[in-house]
């Protein structure tokens, strides 16, 4: 393709500026856009946020679904079942291909008691995540444990 002729820093500087959901759907073109999506870096955005009870953020859905939201930019996932290890697997696979990095001024993230899903996927989904301001939405002494810990990870991945 005729784009793929142009400079390297030209294409990843247009990537940069790309919103999330046109990334989505440019991987789908074809493989050689597919590879440049997964290895771009998605650029700057203000906010993003894992919500992990849509009830209490008004969203009407039945309490027993296990679903959260996630935005990632000007990107929103709405009621994503993380329940089990397959769902999450697939959904880190998708945040994998969208971009290399990205750099976000604010990300909030609501815990639950129940954590699901667990530490290990926050460590993962935020992987190459460059966050300014790290926020959390806690209501429990061991929400607090849990977020304390994922502070801890997300301060010793910086420093390495």
């Amino acid at each position: 393709m005729v784009i793929f002729s142009l400079p390297d820093v030209f294409l990843r500087s247009v990537m940069r500026t790309m919103r999330i959901k046109d990334r989505l759907r440019l991987r789908l073109v074809s493989r050689a856009f597919e590879e440049l999506v997964a290895d771009s870096h998605a650029g700057y955005f203000e906010q993003g946020h894992v919500y992990q009870d849509p009830v209490k953020r008004g969203f009407n859905i039945r309490p027993y679904q296990k679903t959260i939201e996630i935005r990632i930019g000007d990107g929103k996932c709405n009621y994503v079942r993380l329940a089990r290890a397959e769902e999450q697997e697939c959904f880190l696979h998708l945040r994998h291909s969208l971009f290399s990095g990205i750099t976000l001024e604010k990300f909030e993230i609501d815990l639950d008691d129940n954590l699901t899903p667990d530490l290990e996927f926050y460590q993962r989904l935020t992987e190459k995540f460059k966050i300014r301001e790290l926020h959390f939405d806690v209501d429990s002494k061991t929400q607090l444990e849990k977020s304390l810990q994922l502070v801890a990870d997300f301060h010793n991945e910086l420093s390495q």
